[in-house]
C-alpha cells in the first residue's frame, strides 16, 4: 500500500541520536548516529494500511519502542484492533496494540504521556463503509499500554467528526490539545486540563484544509505554546485562544 503523505520523522526521546524516517513505501529507516548514516530498520509494517502518525514511548527502558497509527487501505477491511501498532525493536517488527478497540477505519493520530508510557491517547476515524458504527470516531484513551480503552467525549462535539490532531504537553502532561474537524460548527481547537477526561473549546481555529493538515505540536518548554501545521504554519501562545502565522524570519 502506497502512502503519498507519510508522517515522516521521529526522534527517540531517550536516545536523541536514534532517528526514524518513514518513506512513501511504508518502510522504516533508522539512524543510530543522529542522521549521519541510515539503514532500513525493517519492511514489516502491517499490510494494507497507511501510516498516519508515530509516537515515542518514553522511559530509559523503552529505547527503540514507539507506536504507529494507521488507516485502513482504500477499499480494505475495517481494522479490528483500532489501527494502532507498537514496535519494541526499533521498527524491525510491529504488533497490534489496540486490543478492545472497536472496528474502525483506523487512526488519525496517537500521543503518549511523556511521564507515563502506559498512557496512550489516540484518534479513531470514521469507517466510510455501510454498516459502520457512527459512535466509534473520536478520541480514545488507554491507561494500560493499549490493553483496554475508553472513549473521551465530555466537552467534545457529539456530531459527525472529521480529522482530529492531538498533542500532549511535555511541560504538563495533564494538558492535552486537540484540533477537531466537526459538523454543525463543532470544529475548533480544544484543551483538556485533566489528561483528556474533560475538554473545553478554546477557539474556532482549524487548519485551512483540515483533511490534509490537522497536526499540532506542543512546545517542549513553554506551556500554552502550540504549533499548527497549515498552508502557513500558525502558533498560539495562549493555549488555543488565538493563533498567528509563525512567519519566515528564521526560515
Amino acid at each position: 500500500n502506497f502512502n503519498p503523505d507519510p508522517p515522516g520523522f521521529l526522534i527517540d526521546a531517550d536516545d536523541p541520536q536514534r532517528l526514524y524516517a518513514l518513506d512513501a513505501s511504508q518502510r522504516f529507516n533508522r539512524s543510530n548516529d543522529g542522521g549521519a548514516n541510515w539503514s532500513l530498520a525493517g519492511d514489516n509494517t502491517p499490510f494494507d494500511i497507511a501510516v498516519t502518525a508515530m509516537a515515542d514511548v518514553p522511559g530509559a527502558g523503552n529505547v527503540g519502542s514507539f507506536y504507529i497509527a494507521a488507516r485502513r487501505a482504500f477499499g480494505g477491511p475495517l481494522l479490528t484492533e483500532g489501527g494502532i501498532f507498537k514496535s519494541t525493536d526499533g521498527g524491525v517488527s510491529f504488533a497490534p496494540a489496540g486490543t478492545g478497540l472497536p472496528p474502525s477505519g483506523g487512526m488519525d493520530d496517537v500521543a503518549v504521556d511523556p511521564d507515563n508510557p502506559d498512557l496512550v491517547i489516540a484518534v479513531l476515524r470514521e469507517a466510510d463503509i455501510p454498516g459502520a458504527d457512527p459512535s466509534v470516531p473520536g478520541i480514545w484513551r488507554s491507561t494500560d499500554a493499549g490493553a483496554t480503552w475508553r472513549k473521551l467525549d465530555q466537552g467534545l462535539p457529539k456530531v459527525d467528526l472529521g480529522r482530529i490532531g492531538l498533542a500532549v504537553s511535555p511541560v504538563d502532561p495533564d494538558i492535552v490539545y486537540a484540533i477537531v474537524e466537526a459538523a454543525e460548527k463543532g470544529s475548533g481547537f480544544y484543551r483538556s486540563l485533566d489528561g483528556g477526561w474533560t475538554w473545553e473549546k478554546r477557539s474556532d481555529y482549524v487548519a485551512t484544509s483540515p483533511q490534509y493538515y490537522q497536526e499540532i505540536i506542543a512546545d517542549p518548554k513553554v506551556e500554552g505554546r502550540v504549533y499548527s501545521m497549515d498552508t502557513w504554519m500558525h502558533v498560539t501562545e495562549d493555549g488555543g485562544k488565538t493563533f498567528t502565522k509563525v512567519g519566515e524570519r528564521f526560515k
